[in-house]
């Protein structure tokens, strides 16, 4: 059961939301521009999010994921701005074009052991966002995926990655730290 909470209403109230047997997905657009929706828990047994399902949620502060999701499609959360924190999954394996897109209060991202991918401008104007985990399973990352994130600190990267992060995360308006961990890896055509 899809469970939701409602924030902008006279009354703070959790409904849940009938999800079907069997169901495996969060059709696309199914939630967009929802500007009531607060608080969101996916059931286990979705495996993806479709493109543009919680769209323009602008008050939605909070959504559980579940370890069986494996793929958040493109702009899935684009322009959800009160949301201040993400877990993606350790299951995920591909994050899509502008899934967190201006997701303006957006603080920290732990992108999980298991993502190989995080498409063009996943990440751009996530202007709150100050640190940013990547593992070392990484595979691609496009080279806008962390643009216009002016708050960003602190980013942990692996080893192989190294050259493409300096260039990438590299701003000379504001220092930041990076942190490479791990063995290093065959590099294939990545860059952010």
């Amino acid at each position: 059961m899809l469970k939701i909470y409602f924030e902008n209403r006279s009354k703070k109230t959790e409904e849940p939301f009938p999800v079907q047997e069997g169901k495996t997905t969060i059709r696309r657009y199914e939630f967009k521009n929802r500007k009531d929706i607060g608080r969101i828990i996916v059931p286990e047994g979705i495996t993806i999010i479709r493109e543009g399902a919680f769209m323009g949620c602008e008050n939605l502060k909070d959504i559980s994921l579940p370890n069986s999701l494996k793929v958040i499609e493109d702009r899935a959360f684009l322009g959800c701005q009160k949301l201040s924190s993400i877990k993606i999954p350790k299951n995920v394996r591909r994050i899509g074009q502008y899934a967190f897109h201006y997701c303006s209060n957006l603080e920290k991202v732990d992108i999980p052991e298991g993502v190989e991918r995080i498409e063009k401008h996943a990440f751009t104007w996530c202007s709150g966002l100050k640190e940013v985990i990547l593992p070392e399973s990484i595979q691609m990352i496009d080279r806008t995926a962390f643009q216009k994130c002016d708050q960003l600190e602190t980013i942990v990267i692996p080893d192989w990655f190294r050259e493409q992060a300096i260039e990438t995360f590299g701003d000379r308006k504001k220092k930041k730290k990076i942190i490479s961990s791990g063995d290093s890896m065959t590099m294939r055509n990545v860059a952010v």
